[in-house]
């Protein structure tokens, strides 16, 4: 099991409602790791562990293999502020993520 403070590699495979990474361990153990991008390997910190277990949340403290959509953010203080979350993703690949997201909340929530 996880516990805070573990540093472990994780592959996120998707994009969570509120931004956040979709990561699973090969046994389906899913963490949302934060800054984490859909395509991208990262080193990430677990800060919480949720529901008797049932998933984790972590922090990105290091990318071990980019994203293929991976860009230079435009902003000086994105590392530090947290106020341009997906700066560092290409603006077409941004689009199709919120564009996810909102299809996934009209299927899940509204029935669409």
């Amino acid at each position: 099991p996880l516990l805070v403070g573990d540093e472990i590699e994780l592959e996120c495979v998707g994009l969570a409602f509120g931004g956040k990474g979709v990561c699973r361990l090969p046994e389906g153990f899913v963490v949302l790791c934060e800054r984490a991008t859909p395509g991208e390997t990262v080193l990430a910190k677990i800060t919480a562990v949720k529901k008797g277990g049932r998933f984790a949340e972590a922090t990105k403290l290091a990318a071990v293999i980019d994203s293929p959509h991976a860009m230079p953010p435009d902003c000086p203080h994105f590392e530090l502020c947290g106020g341009c979350t997906w700066q560092d993703v290409s603006y077409e690949k941004q689009l199709e993520m919120k564009r996810a997201q909102v299809l996934d909340v009209l299927r899940r929530v509204a029935k669409v």
